[in-house]
């Protein structure tokens, strides 16, 4: 049995090795014939403490600031330290602070790392110095089709935390508008402005300048009947479209021509700019249709008036007929009545004639007329104006007898027998008398008259009625008076 020292050269008992059995300090041994056996006493000394500082090194940046921590543990603000064994195998990390991070250690035992993390054996006390930097960051722009956008001359710009990037140069192709700035990358690491600016820069961003494709309004319009494809209306393209307008015109009309941006007979638009096209329809026309009637109709037996109107044709083409509409009823009129000539590439003519239906007296009329041309085209109903016919005349007209009375023999004059004459007046020349006048029907007698003298004799007769008043006026042969004791006989 083996006992062992508390202590020995200042190291306390540890424990036995070699020993059959131990207990405590004690070793006991069985010994055997012929072998040797090795017995130690193991003492161990207290390990020695060490300290771990890290500190912010001069090298960094200025105002930058960081943490650190060891094995894994609390992150703690530089400086910071921490205590060891000897031995320990130390596991030191560190990190800047929001705006900052960490760029080298300049200290041994981690001198000249680049990574944050440093790991080694402590054998002594150690101070760490981390060199920290203030963080930088890109923003990288990039654009749509349609334009290309660049701050200062690159596509990129890279500045330390926190700061402002300039404003980005915006080029517009042609056709194209730039409509916004938009973040595509990093959103949330600055403050987009609307010029494309990006503020308060705190991390990495990619933002984009969109373009939009300019549109333009093309207003189709039309006058007369047809229609346009596009439809008349407003209509919205983009730059550079080209659009063909095409005309479908109604039956009976014509494409005439374009106004507007567009000319002549065909229509093709590049669009560039707002543009408006106005498609003009013409047919036949018809214009200034009239009717005429005579202020009385003194000597007249029965009532009349005179048409006329005007007709044009866009396209030189001759009128078929015309077609009247009267109080219901429906005349055609030769178009071959229709006197005219080519002016300025339109054909151009006038009617002029009586009225195709019978007049009657004291009764208004008003006429509308429409063209039908040679190749089926029909005009507008143009609508004459409205007159009113004069009321039949009293009857002027008169005979007598004998027919041709000597001188100084006796004539009887006859009136018409007109029942709406109310007043006579006649007058004759050279005769005995040489005027009746009488103004009542019931009492009228036909007047007799004989001239004194042979030769030609005026006679003349007004009569008038309710309305109007009229005159008639024939020649009496008068011969020269027969011998005494001669009279004219018939003749068998």
């Amino acid at each position: 049995t083996l006992r062992a020292p508390t202590t020995h050269d200042g190291a306390d008992f540890s424990h036995w090795t070699g020993c059959t059995s131990t207990s405590g300090r004690s070793c006991q041994v069985v010994a055997s014939g012929g072998v040797t056996r090795s017995i130690t006493a193991h003492y161990e000394s207290e390990p020695e403490e060490y300290t771990v500082q890290v500190a912010r090194s001069g090298q960094s940046d200025f105002g930058a600031t960081g943490r650190a921590r060891f094995n894994s543990g609390t992150w703690e603000s530089l400086d910071t330290s921490e205590t060891f064994e000897e031995g320990t195998q130390v596991t030191v990390e560190v990190e800047g602070d929001e705006g900052y991070e960490f760029d080298r250690w300049n200290t041994n035992p981690c001198h000249g790392i680049a990574d944050p993390e440093c790991m080694f054996t402590l054998e002594d006390n150690e101070t760490l110095y981390a060199v920290l930097k203030i963080k930088e960051h890109t923003v990288s722009y990039t654009s749509t089709e349609g334009g290309d956008v660049s701050i200062n001359n690159d596509s990129s710009v890279t500045l330390p935390h926190g700061e402002d990037t300039s404003i980005p140069d915006i080029i517009e192709y042609e056709g194209y508008d730039h409509v916004r700035f938009t973040v595509i990358e990093g959103k949330g690491n600055g403050d987009l402005q609307a010029n494309g600016s990006v503020q308060n820069v705190q991390g990495d961003m990619t933002v984009r300048a969109d373009f939009e494709i300019k549109t333009y309004e093309l207003k189709v319009e039309k006058e007369g009947e047809g229609q346009t494809d596009p439809s008349v209306g407003t209509h919205t393209y983009n730059h550079g479209d080209e659009i063909e307008v095409t005309t479908d015109p109604e039956k009976g009309w014509y494409f005439y021509k374009w106004q507007g941006d567009c000319s002549g007979s065909n229509c093709t638009l590049t669009m560039t700019e707002n543009k408006n096209v106005k498609a003009i329809f013409e047919r036949p026309a018809v214009n200034n249709a009239k009717i005429e009637v005579p202020d009385d109709y003194c000597g007249e037996k029965s009532a009349s008036a005179g048409v006329s109107w005007e007709y044009s044709d866009p396209y030189g083409v001759e009128p078929e007929i015309f077609k009247l509409k009267v109080d219901g009823n429906e005349y055609e009129v030769s178009g071959d009545s229709c006197s005219g000539a080519m002016e300025n590439g339109n054909y151009v003519c006038t009617v002029e004639r009586e009225a195709p239906w019978n007049v009657s007296f004291n009764t208004s009329y008003q006429f509308t007329v429409q063209a039908e041309n040679k190749v089926g085209a029909l005009s507008n109903e143009a609508e004459s104006n409205t007159v009113t016919t004069p009321y039949r005349p009293p009857d002027a007209s008169f005979s007598w007898t004998p027919q041709n009375p000597f001188a100084e023999e006796e004539v009887v004059f006859f009136d018409s027998n007109d029942d709406i004459i109310k007043e006579w007046r006649w007058d004759f020349d050279d005769g005995s008398p040489s005027s009746y006048h009488h103004t009542n029907p019931a009492t009228y007698e036909n007047p007799r008259v004989t001239f004194d003298e042979d030769g030609e004799r005026k006679v003349t007769l007004g009569v008038s009625s309710d309305h109007d008043t009229c005159e008639w006026e024939e020649t009496v042969n008068v011969r020269p008076p027969l011998p005494d004791d001669w009279r004219e006989i018939d003749p068998f």
